[in-house]
């Protein structure tokens, strides 16, 4: 009895090493994300005019992320490039979560990624827009991602998977949660 307890708790071990270094490979094997540099980037505005809808079906104003530090990222089931990325903003997300806003807007058929996500224990807030975004944040093709600042300055806007959970994009977040307003 002790044997097979044992000889299950060492697979249980090696099964969960190799599941954790084939989820590091596949973020590591995506690149890392750039900033915008400084003269580049445009300001967001923050519009009234465009809701977007929580997985309960609630309405939110967009205007609630004004003078917060706001990802966004446009995420698709039938893009398979989108999602992709999302284990590295997992880990992202679980650091960073209560420090900052993060958005993961789909226009996607509502049961199918919610239950994509859950599938995968991905639980960002989820978000759902039927009309088109303002123009800062516009959907070139997807995965389409942004970084935006306190003062509403657009950091990073990039349209490929990339690896969330570089050091240098943690930097980067450290020293955007830290600025005043």
């Amino acid at each position: 009895m002790k044997s097979k307890i044992g000889f299950l708790i060492a697979l249980t071990v090696i099964l969960s090493s190799i599941v954790y270094f084939y989820s590091r490979s596949k973020s590591a094997t995506l690149p890392d994300p750039i900033l915008i540099n400084f003269e580049k980037q445009k300001v967001a505005s923050f519009s009234d005019f465009w809701s977007i809808y929580d997985k309960d079906g609630s309405e939110v104003s967009f205007k609630k992320f004004k003078k917060k530090v706001l990802f966004i990222c446009y995420v698709s089931t039938k893009s398979e490039e989108s999602l992709k990325q999302l284990e590295s903003l997992k880990k992202v997300y679980d650091d960073y979560k209560t420090k900052m806003d993060f958005l993961l807007l789909s226009n996607d058929n509502q049961t199918k990624m919610i239950h994509y996500l859950d599938d995968n224990e991905y639980y960002f807030p989820l978000y759902f827009y039927l009309s088109e975004p303002p123009k800062e944040f516009e959907v070139k093709k997807l995965p389409q991602s942004y970084l935006i600042s306190k003062k509403g300055r657009i950091l990073v806007d990039i349209n490929e998977a990339v690896n969330w959970d570089s050091k240098e994009f943690r930097k980067v977040l450290d020293g955007l949660i830290s600025s005043p307003k």
